[in-house]
């Protein structure tokens, strides 16, 4: 059960997925972030969007050690819920998640377009370029910068 196999993979997502997974635990930010392969740096920046929203709250706070756990709040149940349904769905499914894949991106594979027409110095003027624009400068010398904005074209 992951939210992030549905949600995206985001580090407010890999907090919430460790710590749904470990319900009822108490961790500090380096266990979090050892646990959730994030850095600590992230964990520390992170934690407070999560606190404010509602999501995790400050369990226990000795030593200068603060403990996290998931708040038991409607939203957080309704988090786990998701991840609880998308798994029992995800398993109902007779094809693989790759083959589902597959199946997609078949579907969706963009269509094959029309050639685009590339334009060369000789129709630069037909695009709308002056003779006196500094593109056509410097696309009619045979200077090096030529060759570069050809390249970059």
């Amino acid at each position: 059960m992951a939210l992030q196999d549905f949600l995206g993979h985001t580090s407010n997502l890999a907090i919430i997925d460790f710590l749904a997974e470990n319900t009822g635990e108490e961790y500090n930010q380096t266990e979090i972030s050892e646990c959730t392969g994030l850095s600590r740096t992230t964990i520390h920046a992170k934690l407070p969007e999560l606190i404010l929203n509602k999501i995790v709250e400050i369990s226990d706070e000795r030593a200068r050690i603060k403990k996290f756990r998931l708040r038991e709040t409607e939203i957080v149940n309704y988090l786990i819920k998701a991840a609880f349904a998308h798994s029992f769905a995800m398993a109902d499914e007779a094809e693989s998640e790759e083959e589902q894949y597959n199946q997609l991106y078949e579907l969706i594979r963009p269509e094959i377009e029309e050639p685009v027409d590339v334009y060369s110095p000789n129709n630069i003027l037909d695009m709308g370029f002056s003779a006196n624009s500094p593109i056509i400068d410097i696309l009619g010398s045979g200077s090096t910068q030529r060759k570069e904005l050809l390249i970059a074209v």
